[in-house]
């Protein structure tokens, strides 16, 4: 039995941070629309303190503060890390009173946080991925009222991430939109610089595409672009990001990825596309796809540098008999197909 109960609650972190992960929100500079969140509860509720924070798996991380100056707080020692456990708001009205606190910086630092009230931030479908969250420096309450304040203004905070997030998606197959993975790719890209970490990027494309739409219609098309990308992303990790960059291509970023582990998520897509019949209608539609692999050099390579190699590969790959990988490096003189 302690197992099963283990098992599950391992299930449900997962399926949170996915749900997290998908809003792509984590070490985003400020945004406005969250700053006035915060400022309305910093006024309403009357607190010095106020946080919008989102938890991960090691962190508490601000996305929009007030009266603080903090980026984030280690999960296992942060108030958050309770409020996304619970139903409903989650309040300490004196927390030196309570000894799950006493290694937190607010608490043991210059802020000298004594009252915490974080209504979670829960997602559509059920996840609590953070908090929005009033502090103050003496022990006090909070009225039913201004619980039930707190507990609405969460609820803005993710009807905004909803409208970010619906915003940046593709509206047939629900990937990323071509502007929205650019931006993500080139933080990824910084990253990657900062760190001399790999990643890797992954084109790709329906051959034959036209042939769909001739044959059964564009309707046919739609379907076979949708069910592609539900095929897809089993392969892939919450961190990987997935866009339609248009018509019947895609691509992908795959963070810490290398070479090796870029060719083996390629070519395990490849096989399961050209496995996969699609249902249309009565009929049963079979595709390949084409893809074009590279990874990211450090240095002063521009994100379009990459994109622009990940394209030459692919174009090889139509070039050469289509429904195979090929990989172009940073110092290949010529692309080697897998």
């Amino acid at each position: 039995m302690r197992g099963t109960r283990t098992a599950n609650r391992k299930r449900d972190e997962a399926a949170r941070l996915a749900a997290l992960h998908r809003f792509d929100m984590l070490d985003t500079p400020p945004e406005e629309a969250f700053d006035r969140v915060a400022r309305i509860a910093q006024s309403a509720l009357k607190t010095p303190y106020v946080l919008i924070s989102l938890v991960d798996e090691s962190r508490q991380w601000v996305k929009s503060m007030r009266g603080l100056d903090i980026a984030e707080i280690p999960r296992d020692v942060s108030f958050c890390t309770h409020a996304i456990e619970g139903d409903g708001p989650f309040i300490v009205e004196d927390v030196l009173r309570d000894g799950r606190f006493d290694r937190n910086p607010l608490v043991t630092g210059d802020a000298h946080v004594r009252f915490y009230a974080g209504a979670p931030l829960v997602t559509p479908d059920g996840h609590a991925i953070g908090a929005l969250c009033a502090m103050d420096r003496v022990p006090r309450g909070l009225s039913a009222a201004k619980t039930a304040l707190l507990r609405d203004l969460a609820s803005l905070v993710v009807d905004t991430l909803e409208l970010q997030r619906i915003a940046s998606t593709d509206a047939l197959t629900g990937l990323l939109t071509r502007r929205c993975f650019r931006l993500a790719s080139e933080r990824e890209l910084e990253r990657a610089r900062r760190f001399g970490r790999p990643a890797a990027l992954v084109a790709f494309d329906i051959d034959h595409f036209k042939r769909i739409d001739d044959a059964h219609g564009h309707a046919a098309g739609g379907t076979v672009l949708q069910a592609l990308a539900g095929i897809c992303r089993p392969v892939l990790r919450a961190i990987d990001l997935f866009s339609r960059s248009g018509g019947e291509a895609f691509i992908i970023l795959l963070p810490e990825t290398g070479r090796v582990g870029a060719m083996e998520v390629a070519e395990r897509m490849r096989q399961i596309i050209a496995n996969t019949a699609i249902l249309f209608e009565g009929h049963k539609l079979r595709i390949t796809s084409s893809f074009g692999v590279t990874v990211f050099g450090h240095g002063d390579e521009t994100i379009d540098a990459a994109f622009d190699r990940a394209d030459d590969a692919l174009d090889h790959a139509r070039n050469t008999g289509r429904n195979r990988v090929v990989f172009s490096g940073v110092e290949a003189g010529l692309p080697s197909v897998a």
